[in-house]
């Protein structure tokens, strides 16, 4: 596991909204049973989005609305084989982040 890598989601009920989600987790800890992860939207569940908070990124030829506002913890033990990487987009993740927690 490493931060961010994207995985299926694994909640089957979910993955027409959310297809995708994002291992936001520093590899510095990887000792926890969990990781925070940031579901990827599609486009048309994503809404209006708020510019800097929820960055598109793409996962192959999709993209994609990182809804870092709904991150959350999840155990590791369900991430299974990453399917994609988007280091590409560290800044602007990292940058959304901090927009949400200090507002600008």
């Amino acid at each position: 596991m490493a931060q961010f890598d994207v995985y299926d989601n694994p909640m089957a009920d979910q993955r027409v909204r959310i297809p995708y989600w994002l291992d936001l987790q520093s590899d510095h800890i990887a000792q926890l049973q969990t990781r925070v992860i940031i579901p990827l939207r599609t486009a048309v569940t994503a809404g209006t989005r708020i510019e800097g908070l929820q960055p598109l990124v793409n996962v192959g030829k999709q993209s994609l609305c990182a809804d870092v506002p709904s991150l959350a913890s999840f155990p590791s033990r369900l991430l299974r084989d990453p399917v994609a990487r988007i280091d590409a987009n560290r800044h602007e993740l990292v940058a959304a982040l901090d927009y949400l927690i200090s507002g600008f």
